[in-house]
């Protein structure tokens, strides 16, 4: 493993081992993860710069692709960035009791689901 906390910066880098921690660069080397948030932000938003402009065709063929692409965009920022603000307020004063159990009950359902035949996993539809 690389002792480097910008390998968070790197795609899959910036989740940590068990999934519910803070990123791999940070737990080697007990690093500022607001810097290293700073530092990565231009790789990844230069990603999805990239990106958009890959598919720019697609995304902003006609006028009403681009309103529709534009409005999509500023509700989930603001979606996005409200529902972080709420969390992190719950968390301030609640456990995480209750997204355990979600978690459980919708992944039971899911492999209660997948046994009865009323979902079909991607394997077995051949993706």
């Amino acid at each position: 493993m690389l002792a480097d906390p910008h390998i968070s910066c790197l795609p899959g880098g910036c989740r940590s081992p068990d999934g519910d921690g803070p990123p791999i660069g940070v737990l080697v080397l007990n690093y500022n993860g607001r810097a290293l948030l700073e530092e990565c932000l231009p790789s990844v938003l230069a990603a999805g710069v990239f990106q958009l402009y890959k598919a720019r065709h697609e995304l902003l063929g006609t006028q009403q692709d681009t309103l529709a692409l534009g409005i999509a965009t500023l509700v989930s920022g603001i979606v996005g960035y409200a529902s972080i603000a709420f969390l992190l307020r719950y968390l301030q004063f609640h456990t995480t009791y209750v997204f355990v159990v979600y978690r459980l009950i919708v992944g039971g359902l899911i492999l209660y689901w997948l046994s009865s035949g009323v979902l079909t996993s991607l394997a077995s539809a051949g993706v």
